[in-house]
């Protein structure tokens, strides 16, 4: 992967590719079908929360479903919980970048911050702040999650060829 100064802005179609394949993502971890332990204690969690009721959701496959859980969300949960928590309140529960930055700044510290107005040096950013800081984290991610998505599917395709020769193997046998 390459170093995140390096990654590029992504256009309107490598946006739309990420879209597509993580909401589909979400639908298929609101369909309940997770299975592996460590999985578990999250669809607790998320079941805990209640989600928005959408049936016109897109579920992708449990492969490509359990691929992106293993890379995407463990790659975020290791390095960076507040994008852990932005990626699944965006793509699971579908949440606005506003509404992630309202929880999201109930959680905050106060901070040292450029005295202005009269306010104090160390305060809760404001939301507005709060906000930005989330777009640019979406920005973020989503050139993050590309890199990913496009070497899952470049895993995906060969295992799925792999499985087409075995079964040629076979029928020649």
């Amino acid at each position: 992967m390459n170093k995140f100064s390096e990654l590029p802005e992504l256009d309107y179609d490598q946006v739309q590719f990420v879209d597509n394949r993580m909401y589909s993502w979400g639908g298929w971890i609101n369909s309940g079908r997770l299975d592996k332990p460590e999985l578990n204690i999250l669809y607790k969690l998320m079941k805990s929360v209640e989600p928005r009721d959408e049936p016109s959701s897109a579920i992708c496959d449990d492969e490509l479903g359990m691929m992106i859980s293993e890379q995407i969300e463990m790659f975020f949960k290791k390095y960076d919980e507040r994008m852990h928590f932005i990626l699944f309140s965006y793509y699971v529960h579908k949440s606005t970048s506003n509404k992630i930055a309202v929880k999201l700044r109930e959680r905050e510290e106060p901070q040292y911050m450029q005295p202005c107005n009269g306010k104090r040096d160390i305060r809760i950013p404001c939301l507005k702040t709060c906000k930005r800081r989330v777009e640019k984290d979406l920005a973020l991610m989503k050139a993050i999650i590309y890199d990913i998505l496009i070497k899952i599917e470049v895993k995906l395709a060969i295992e799925s060829e792999k499985r087409k020769n075995i079964k040629k193997i076979r029928f020649i046998y």
